[in-house]
């Protein structure tokens, strides 16, 4: 949520909550993360298909990013990620994914992984970045708990 915020400052940002489909978990998060700051230019999508996530990104003026979030959720096979992908070349497109230790879960999920830019997993409140880029140094999330967690390693 943090990461969409930063991005919604100055683009338009569309999150796809296929998980979480307008929770009070994801409510409690826009709130605590005061997404309201970032007025129209962040929009969740609650209760979207890929198909209506399509049609919606198909019009004028739409998200210049989206998050997935999950992919697990979303239920997109391989073809369909290439499609979609080929689609919105012109969008940054996020997946989150759901983990089996440091490892993206299901086999469609390691296939973004080595297909992406950009990896950024999180462990112990802190996000790495990885894949084609160098020199990034880890964000911390939140910096109690990173400090438990790294035992002040930084």
């Amino acid at each position: 949520m943090q990461l969409a915020k930063e991005l919604a400052m100055t683009m338009r940002v569309g999150y796809c909550s296929f998980e979480e489909q307008g929770k009070m978990s994801m409510q409690t998060h826009m709130a605590i993360h005061h997404m309201a700051e970032c007025g129209s230019r962040f929009r969740v999508f609650p209760d979207e298909t890929i198909m209506d996530l399509q049609n919606r990104l198909d019009k004028r003026r739409s998200s210049e990013i989206v998050f997935i979030d999950s992919l697990q959720h979303a239920q997109m096979g391989r073809g369909q990620y290439n499609a979609f992908k080929k689609r919105y070349r012109d969008k940054l497109i996020v997946f989150v994914s759901h983990a089996e230790g440091k490892n993206p879960e299901g086999s469609l999920a390691k296939f973004i992984k080595y297909d992406a830019t950009v990896k950024i997993w999180v462990e112990g409140f802190k996000a790495f970045a990885g894949g084609r880029v160098q020199g990034i140094k880890p964000y911390v999330i939140y910096e109690k708990e990173a400090e438990k967690y790294w035992g002040g390693e930084k």
